[in-house]
């Protein structure tokens, strides 16, 4: 779950739609599986129990921060996104056209290069 949680981020940098839809249904494949058979599995009972327990939590909190990164990157993606369209659409609707690296009204760049 770890390394498609990895691949995942790789594919959310490299803006790879396909693969990351892949990676999604193979991740919420997993997460449900494994929340069935959480529901199946014993409590922990001896020494080693404990210590896999353990090894789970810390994996678990490994995952979570995997996940957060994760999170932070697809929403950064669609507000770029949202924006590039923005910026489309005002083009396409203005009478000028809108140039690499030309200003807007509100100081922003198309494309962002040193002044």
């Amino acid at each position: 779950m770890l390394a498609l949680t990895r691949e995942q981020r790789r594919y959310l940098i490299e803006g790879d739609v396909r693969g990351l839809e892949e990676t999604n249904g193979l991740l919420g494949a997993l997460l449900a599986s494994s929340e069935a058979l959480r529901e199946r599995l014993p409590e922990p009972t001896g020494p080693a129990d404990h210590r896999t327990l353990a090894d789970l939590r810390e994996l678990a909190v490994e995952l979570q921060r995997e996940s957060r990164v994760n999170y932070v990157l697809a929403c950064r993606g669609a507000e770029f996104a949202q924006h590039t369209l923005a910026l489309i659409h005002e083009a396409t609707e203005g009478e000028t056209t809108v140039t690499a690296g030309a200003r807007r009204r509100d100081g922003l760049r198309l494309i962002d290069r040193p002044a």
